[in-house]
């Protein structure tokens, strides 16, 4: 049982140094020597006369005490300077001890606070020092500490409040048994939530949402060694724009064969030096490179088809990055074709490009047999037609290989 009130052998017969009012809270005596040092004690003003009164010390300050006022049925009244105080011993204490000594069981009287070996009671505000309790029914307990064995629980437990698996805590989730591998293992969401904002699945899948709607992330294994982000996307942020965000590397590697920083700028290396090539954007609408760049070059020498009155002695054609070059050698076989002193023939067709080496729009080009030449064009179904000729000039059947060469976007 806690103290209620605090006592001292020792505890001085003082008086009052000024008079007080019935409605004042703070004494002063003359001396405190020997008062407790707890609070709250009771001391008696005007100590054994018929204006007596008791007073509660709740705090001290020297010789000036705190103090609340008509204690234990007295009455607040005026005091003059020179009353008698004395620290006492007050019948709220005594009613107390009884009180506890006839409501306790076991030992004092009928059944109350004090814990029998075998009545029936309702414990409260007790601290079990190792006991062992066999089945018990525990509703809403508070349990502090490290709880040690083996634990099953064999209900649907709730962890209100954050739960921390320290080190060397294992959680398996081979342990949590689910209905199906696409049933749900573990999940997070907020108090006002009608969906998971998070759920992880018996097969590995990982899912996010808003609270609101189903997860709309989703992230599992989609083959051997891979993973996959499904119908998502994954936006990484860094507070330096040189900062690695994105990084490849081999397992010997000791540095990375590709980078990705958050400017956006991409670098390769070969895994043991600091990547050394760069592709990045130095402003708006500009992609360049201050390094050496290699793009892929297609060529063929195949599907160069002549139309009536020509042959094709040759026809290649090379391209890269959407442009294209080409040259194709003809000679005429039908009659020769006479161009007038403006330089005019009838547009001739001569020849046909291949698919896939056509340009992406009418586009005219050069050609010439050594003796002559002319203004051709390439159209997007692949005719190359010659349309004018030197002033008086001739295209001569089966002497002179005309040449025409173009560069075009594809």
């Amino acid at each position: 049982m806690a103290n209620k009130y605090y006592y001292s052998n020792t505890a001085v017969v003082t008086e009052l140094v000024g008079s007080i009012a019935s409605g004042d809270t703070t004494v002063v005596v003359d001396s405190a020597s020997g008062y407790p040092v707890t609070f709250p004690y009771v001391i008696a003003l005007d100590y054994d006369t018929d204006t007596e009164e008791l007073v509660k010390v709740t705090s001290a300050s020297g010789t000036a005490l705190t103090v609340e006022r008509a204690f234990g049925g007295t009455s607040a009244q005026a005091h003059s300077a020179g009353a008698v105080v004395k620290h006492v011993y007050n019948a709220i204490d005594a009613t107390d001890f009884r009180t506890h000594e006839d409501a306790s069981s076991g030992v004092h009287g009928v059944i109350g606070d004090v814990v029998g070996t075998s009545d029936t009671q309702t414990l409260a505000n007790k601290t079990l020092t190792s006991p062992n309790i066999s089945s018990p029914d525990i509703s809403s307990p508070t349990i502090t500490g490290t709880v040690a064995g083996d634990m099953t629980f064999s209900g649907a437990p709730v962890f209100n409040g954050v739960t921390t698996f320290k080190a060397k805590a294992a959680l398996s989730w081979a342990d949590v048994e689910t209905p199906t591998a696409t049933s749900a293992a573990l999940t997070t969401s907020a108090e006002s939530d009608t969906e998971w904002r998070f759920v992880l699945r018996a097969d590995g899948q990982m899912g996010w949402g808003d609270g609101t709607n189903a997860p709309d992330v989703v992230l599992y294994r989609d083959v051997a060694g891979g993973l996959r982000l499904l119908d998502s996307r994954l936006l990484v942020t860094h507070t330096a724009p040189a900062n690695i965000v994105l990084a490849s590397l081999v397992d010997a590697d000791t540095q990375p064969r590709f980078e990705v920083l958050a400017d956006g700028s991409l670098w390769w290396g070969d895994g043991g030096a600091a990547p050394d090539v760069t592709l990045r954007r130095p402003q708006a609408n500009v992609l360049e490179t201050p390094d050496i760049f290699r793009a892929r070059v297609e060529t063929t020498t195949e599907g160069f088809t002549a139309k009536s009155g020509f042959s094709v002695t040759f026809g290649g054609a090379r391209k890269t990055c959407g442009v294209c070059t080409i040259r194709i050698d003809v000679v005429r076989t039908g009659s020769q074709i006479n161009a007038s002193s403006a330089g005019n023939i009838d547009d001739t067709d001569v020849a046909t490009i291949p698919v896939g080496w056509r340009p992406a729009a009418l586009f005219g080009a050069v050609a010439s047999d050594g003796f002559g030449d002319g203004e051709a064009r390439i159209d997007t179904d692949g005719t190359v037609t010659i349309r004018t000729w030197s002033s008086n000039g001739a295209i001569v059947p089966n002497d002179r290989t005309i040449r025409i060469t173009a560069t075009y976007v594809m």
